[in-house]
């Protein structure tokens, strides 16, 4: 057996600041994937006892050669504005903002050929084999596209607010279920900096009350086209009709849910961050909920009677 696998792996990034303040930034990355895999399988010939031979053969062990082919290409293009300064003469207003779009487009393909009866046993070529051929092809293709946006804001280093969102779409889902919104927001209070706790700064250098609540999206799930219900067509009976030959049938997939679409993960948080001595001892404290909503995962156990499975 033979295994190669090509890869060519390819990274562009273009910064432009058009003003001050402000960047553009356009990144683009390409992959390119080829494994080419080659099995030559031959039967055996052996003795149990002297001059009489025997060939063993099984599924696996057989006269035959065989090339699996795979392509991948995925493109992967970042292009975004971002924000940074301060408003007005005391320059005490920080903001910052970002907005952009993101777009991957994946395609994975596969070509399996196998043929019978390879004539030279010290040969693995389809030239030299004039047996049973067998053609398995797969195509498979995925995009997603997101278009986010976030906005900073703080004064005097005091007062921090922040809110984001993104809205997503991928073609894992049906038409009309492809596309979410992910909105957040977080806001800070940095204590410390107020006049009031100047007595204390000596020994409590810093106390930040924090708050979020913020949501994102998850099409992480098996199959390229899971609400895609499928039709197979190559499968045989084990019995027969005739006393001759085994039909074959159709055969539908287990059902798919008529609204799948995106998971959304819910997480909303209380935080506390403390600092003594000049931040040489610094405390940071947490109490968050998580939900989950629409949790890509198996559906609930059907009855026998259904006559499918989840």
């Amino acid at each position: 057996n033979q295994k190669i696998v090509n890869t060519v792996t390819i990274n562009n990034k273009l910064e432009w600041d058009i003003v001050k303040g402000l960047r553009a930034t356009a990144a683009y990355g390409y992959k390119m994937r080829d494994p080419l895999n080659k099995y030559r399988n031959n039967v055996v010939t052996y003795s149990k006892e002297v001059g009489v031979f025997d060939t063993y053969t099984n599924n696996s062990i057989v006269n035959s050669y065989q090339e699996n082919h795979y392509t991948e290409r995925q493109g992967n293009l970042d292009a975004y504005l971002n924000y940074d300064g301060y408003l007005g003469k005391m320059g005490k207003h920080h903001l910052g903002a970002t907005a952009g779009m993101q777009y991957i487009d994946y395609k994975y393909s596969t070509v399996q050929v196998k043929q019978m009866d390879v004539m030279r046993e010290e040969m693995s070529s389809f030239a030299v084999a004039d047996g049973e051929i067998t053609v398995q092809q797969t195509i498979n293709t995925l995009k997603t596209l997101g278009f986010f946006g976030r906005v900073n804001y703080d004064y005097d280093g005091k007062y921090l607010f922040e809110a984001s969102a993104r809205a997503d779409g991928c073609a894992r889902f049906a038409k009309g279920s492809r596309w979410a919104f992910f909105p957040s927001f977080s806001a800070g209070w940095r204590i410390s900096e107020e006049e009031f706790f100047n007595p204390l700064k000596p020994v409590w250098s810093n106390l930040k009350l924090r708050l979020s609540a913020g949501s994102l999206g998850n099409q992480q799930i098996t199959g390229y086209y899971p609400y895609i219900s499928e039709i197979s067509t190559d499968n045989q009976f084990t019995c027969t009709f005739d006393d001759t030959g085994k039909a074959f049938y159709a055969d539908v997939t287990d059902p798919v849910s008529s609204g799948l679409t995106w998971e959304t993960v819910t997480t909303y948080n209380l935080g506390l961050d403390l600092g003594f001595f000049e931040d040489r001892l610094t405390i940071s404290t947490d109490i968050y909920r998580r939900n989950t909503l629409n949790m890509l995962t198996s559906a609930m156990t059907l009855p026998d009677v259904y006559g499918a499975s989840t």
